[in-house]
Formats: C-alpha cells, structure tokens, sequence
C-alpha cells in the first residue's frame, strides 16, 4: 500500500508572534511536541545528589509551553526539553535547561544525543493484527504537561493483562480482536 506522503503547512505574519499557531489536522495527522534529550554520563559523586530527585525548570528561557526536565537513569542523568511551538528553536531552549544544571553536571561527557514527538492526542488507531500501542506511542500524555509515565505505566500494565486473559495465560495467540478487550 503506498504511504501518503505528509503535508507541510506554514503561516506568515509579520511582526512579534507570541504563540505560532497550531497546525490544522486531522484524525490521520495528530498534532504533537517534540522532547530534545542528552543523556551524559557523570561520576558516581555527582549521581549521588540525583539518588531521590528529579528536576524540572519552568519559564520562557527553558520552553514557553512545555518545561526542562533533568532525570537520574540507572547510570546516567538526561538533560532534556520540551516544546510545542518552536520546535525548531529547541537546540536553544535546551541551552537554557543547561545553564540551571551546570553546576551539578558540567563538564561531564554526553553520550547520547536524541529526540522524540510527543503526541498531544490518543491516534485513532491503537491495535492491529498483533500488535498495541502504549504510552508515547498510542498518544496516552496529559496535553497540559506533556507528561506521560503514568499513562505508559498504567496502559502497558492493561494491555499486557489483557494478552494474558486472551492468551489463557499463554496457552493461545492473541490477535487484535482480544486486545480490543482494554479499550473497553
């Protein structure tokens, strides 16, 4: 089946624009922000102030929309952005989310450099044949915080329940008909 290809819409205004405006879209096309990531490996002392803390960092410097956040991993920290607007200014605004941490993880050695939409919108479509979406991937965040482990927690945990029960504990396939079961 051949893939349509996506369609580019753009605004032109002059003067200051406080907030650019949405795309139009439809079910197909889900609007979405996008999270700029560095993951940077620190030493051992440095990870210890991270142990039981997470930061975020709210203000126009960071992101006008959405927030800077900083995460220990099990042997990193990331160092991180979200916006909705502006997307191509995010390599700035993850500058500003740097400046608030540079003291605490400064200097130390970035060993992974990534980003990812993040969709404000379920997509309409969230199973087929063998195969679900969860968290991120299904469009399960709060569209106010872009926030979504809770969301990716709790719906991996139901679809995963879910192909258990349709399994007969794994006795049986699942196919899209018994993974249906969740969204009820």
């Amino acid at each position: 089946m051949p893939r349509r290809k996506p369609r580019t819409e753009a605004s032109i205004q002059r003067g200051p624009l406080p907030r650019a405006p949405r795309p139009r879209t439809n079910s197909r096309d889900p609007t979405y922000a996008i999270a700029f990531q560095e993951r940077i490996r620190i030493p051992d002392e440095k990870m210890k102030y991270y142990e039981d803390l997470a930061e975020m960092y709210v203000g126009d410097d960071v992101s006008s929309d959405i927030y800077g956040w900083v995460f220990p991993k099990c042997d990193h920290m990331t160092v991180s952005t979200g916006t909705v607007i502006h997307k191509g200014d995010i390599k700035k605004l993850q500058v500003a989310t740097w400046l608030h941490t540079r003291d605490k993880i400064d200097g130390d050695r970035i060993i992974r450099v990534e980003a990812h939409p993040i969709p404000e919108h379920p997509r309409p479509r969230r199973v087929l044949d063998r195969v679900a979406l969860v968290g991120d991937a299904a469009g399960y965040v709060t569209k106010c915080s872009s926030e979504g482990i809770y969301f990716a927690t709790k719906s991996g945990r139901m679809c995963a329940e879910a192909i258990v029960a349709g399994s007969e504990n794994g006795k049986m396939m699942v196919d899209e008909g018994d993974l249906r079961v969740v969204r009820k």
